[in-house]
């Protein structure tokens, strides 16, 4: 028997992955957690409650092992927030 799907069909799921990475030195979102990329964990358990997720980033082109939608920040270096609106 197929379990029922639970997701949430009206609002998306956005994941914020911008940044300089001054700091750290490379990206977080790609440091690796349980052997994968960290934001591979994060797409996963927010694939289990949403239907639609996107992808926020000054870096579209470095994540697209993801099956989601990438979306550039609007206003390049000033910030995740930038890519929203």
């Amino acid at each position: 028997m197929r379990k029922p799907d639970h997701r949430i069909r009206n609002i998306s799921a956005a994941i914020m992955a911008g940044g300089r990475s001054r700091r750290m030195g490379k990206t977080k979102a790609l440091l690796p957690y349980r052997g994968r990329p960290l934001i591979t964990q994060v797409y996963e358990t927010l694939q289990i409650r949403f239907e639609d997720i996107f992808l926020v980033t000054n870096n579209p082109g470095i994540f697209d092992f993801l099956p989601c939608a990438k979306i550039p920040d609007r206003i390049p270096g000033k910030g995740p927030i930038s890519g929203v609106d």
